[in-house]
């Protein structure tokens, strides 16, 4: 499932209903995958939905377990701010 999810973030992919599903069954069946919630965040980016990415980047840094994890997540966060600027992840 991960792996069709990180497809859908291909330039050349669309983000479907589908790999939203997938989201969802990622979070129901392994909700301790940490990176089930980076992609969720990164898939929202791509379909242009950039209050939502934002949204849920914050709350993960808010609950970070380490700086280091924080600092990564961080990054997640003003990937997305940039991408909301330039367009470049939107479809």
């Amino acid at each position: 499932m991960m792996n069709y999810i990180r497809f859908s973030l291909r330039k050349d992919q669309k983000v479907t209903k589908g790999v939203f599903k997938l989201l969802q069954s990622v979070d129901f069946l392994a909700p301790d995958v940490s990176e089930g919630d980076v992609l969720e965040v990164r898939v929202l980016a791509k379909a242009g939905r950039y209050e939502e990415a934002k949204t849920k980047a914050r709350g993960m840094i808010d609950w970070a377990y380490s700086r280091k994890r924080k600092r990564y997540l961080e990054k997640l966060l003003a990937d997305v701010e940039e991408d909301e600027r330039t367009g470049i992840m939107a479809q």
